[in-house]
């Protein structure tokens, strides 16, 4: 289920990461950073961890030889 999302939701972590929805004049600080840095990092590590669990599985025609 989760592989035949997998292109949408890149799609969407993408969008988010890119921080050009941000306002121009936006002054915003978190953690020390401009919070699109943190925003950015945030979705990274999303991005690590959908690719991380698509990794772990078989893939479809793919034979799991612990099996």
């Amino acid at each position: 289920m989760i592989a035949r999302l997998a292109p949408l939701l890149y799609a969407l972590l993408l969008i988010l990461a890119v921080p050009w929805y941000w306002p121009l004049d936006s002054r915003a600080v978190w953690l020390g950073v401009p919070a699109w840095v943190c925003v950015a990092v945030v979705v990274s590590a999303a991005a690590s961890v959908l690719t991380a669990a698509l990794m772990a599985r078989p893939w479809p025609g793919e034979r799991d030889d612990d099996e």
